[in-house]
């Protein structure tokens, strides 16, 4: 079941060239591949060489990026343990907003395949190769 934060606005993501934009792809039946721009992979025209054929259902490399806000907690130096929330925010210098940022490389965006052969569903299960093929 999805947890109803998935749908919120505290989510984005951005496609990366995971080995580096023109360097030979990972290998993958008999194509000789290269990463491409986004890292969505491409094979050289054979009649045309400075034509890329790219390879539509795969991609290779993603950034995931999510932030939380988690309202506005009284601090203290000498008694961290003792914090505790403010459900009404109120001016004072007791209080200070508290937030986390959450970054990671996925091995392709969702609902695509990834150049090792599997693919990002919303299950959000590990792979066997990340990202970086190791």
């Amino acid at each position: 079941k999805l947890h109803p934060s998935v749908f919120s606005a505290n989510h984005l993501g951005m496609d990366l060239p995971v080995g580096g934009f023109g360097n030979p792809a990972p290998a993958r039946i008999d194509e000789n591949l290269y990463v491409g721009p986004e890292g969505q992979p491409y094979q050289v025209d054979p009649q045309d060489r400075t034509k890329p054929i790219y390879i539509q259902e795969l991609q290779q490399g993603h950034l995931y990026m999510m932030w939380k806000d988690f309202g506005r907690f009284k601090t203290s130096f000498e008694s961290a343990p003792g914090n505790e929330v403010i459900e009404e925010p109120t001016p004072s210098s007791s209080t200070k907003p508290v937030g986390a940022v959450l970054l990671g490389i996925e091995t392709s965006a969702p609902q695509t395949s990834n150049m090792f052969g599997e693919r990002h569903g919303l299950n959000a299960k590990s792979k066997s190769v990340s990202a970086f093929g190791k």
